[in-house]
């Protein structure tokens, strides 16, 4: 049984995140305009980080389902930090991302600091009413303080955990679904 390169699965969960991004954009678009309440922002925004999780998480899940039996058959040896390296190794993007905002919130770099957290807002649509909460709707990177960047960037950790909670239920061969969808049954032994 081969075992597959950790940077396999950051690209699956890559894909992931973009496809997570894709859907937020459509749910942000549609549903927002309806309120300007902070509450129901928030309430939504909570419903697609789930939405966001459940996308993301889903490789994450198959990877430490695989861990196990490789542990299990003596392939391998537990360590349940895969999930945490393999959600690291996935961010690398979004972390240079991440570093170019806080450049540009620091240093004014022209257009670029203008439309920075406009470009950021869009490729982190999954956060972006948390984003707006901590930057306000009006701000760009010139007027916003180095201190809510860095609050922004690290928001990005969320999809880390996304990752990691995935692999830990896979570990243990927890499979949500079905204990969402299907009572327990007792065994009837007489």
């Amino acid at each position: 049984m081969n075992q597959k390169p950790l940077w396999k699965y950051a690209v699956s969960i890559f894909g992931a995140h973009v496809g997570g991004v894709v859907i937020a954009m459509i749910l942000v678009i549609s549903v927002l305009p309806i309120s300007d309440n902070t509450i129901f922002q928030v309430c939504c925004g909570i419903f697609i980080l789930f939405i966001y999780w459940a996308l993301v998480s889903g490789t994450g899940w198959k990877l430490g389902n695989d861990d196990l039996n490789r542990v299990h058959f003596n392939r391998m040896e537990k360590n349940l930090w895969r999930g945490v390296w393999v959600g690291l190794i996935a961010c690398i993007p979004m972390f240079v991302l991440d570093l170019a905002l806080i450049i540009l919130t620091a240093f004014d770099c022209g257009a670029a600091s203008e439309w920075g957290l406009v470009i950021y807002r869009v490729l982190n649509m999954h956060d972006m009413i948390f984003i707006n909460l901590v930057a306000g709707t009006k701000d760009t990177l010139l007027t916003l303080p180095v201190w809510k960047s860095i609050v922004i960037s690290l928001m990005t950790f969320f999809t880390v955990l996304c990752v990691y909670s995935g692999y830990i239920l896979g570990y243990k061969d927890i499979v949500l679904m079905d204990k969402l969808m299907y009572k327990n049954k007792k065994d009837k032994k007489k």
